[in-house]
């Protein structure tokens, strides 16, 4: 009876979607979201905090390399196998003018495989966008193979701050309020708790 109700549900939600986003199919996007409150670093590299806004930011040095550690689980409503990307959204504090550089690394495993070496995205001469407190997205990995990828899949992650290389000459902290991966998901959840 339950697997039938379950059936049912389902059958509801893929209709609900179809209706939503019509000419994708049974797909949308959707945000994996990062909040800063759940990063790690180490002292040596840490970005320092910053009172922001009655909250608290990561402030990333434009002369030292600044890292965050985080990871990030995709949900049962992933569409298996599909790409992903990651950006970060940020806040600058003046209105001058420059680039930075951002390094981004992630290793992503299934739930039984085997984390693999960690691949690396360097992504060069991000403008300033000469205001202040403006919210900005910065795209770092606009494509991530997800060939193979299932759900509850875990991506061990770090972003840094080039701040101390030479195509960095934005010559002020920005602030990193939040990452997210955008992914497709094609259900409201799977079938069973392990399976699609």
């Amino acid at each position: 009876m339950q697997s039938r109700i379950l059936v049912l549900i389902t059958i509801l939600a893929v209709s609900l979607l179809a209706a939503c986003y019509p000419g994708e199919s049974t797909t949308g996007w959707d945000d994996v979201s990062i909040s800063m409150s759940q990063v790690r670093s180490p002292a040596s590299l840490s970005p320092a905090w910053r009172a922001y806004k009655q909250s608290y930011v990561p402030g990333f040095s434009a002369s030292a390399v600044n890292v965050l550690y985080f990871s990030a689980q995709l949900p049962h409503s992933y569409m298996e196998g599909s790409d992903i990307e990651f950006h970060i959204h940020a806040a600058y504090q003046d209105a001058l003018s420059g680039n930075s550089t951002w390094y981004f690394s992630y290793s992503w495993a299934n739930i039984g495989d085997t984390f693999p070496v960690p691949e690396e995205v360097t992504v060069y001469d991000i403008p300033s966008p000469e205001l202040v407190d403006t919210h900005q997205l910065i795209q770092i990995a606009p494509l991530i193979d997800g060939a193979g990828k299932k759900i509850s899949s875990i991506l061990l992650c770090s972003i840094q701050r080039l701040g101390n290389t030479d195509g960095d000459n934005y010559p002020s902290e920005i602030y990193l309020i939040s990452g997210d991966f955008h992914i497709r998901k094609n259900s409201i959840g799977s079938y069973t708790e392990t399976m699609k």
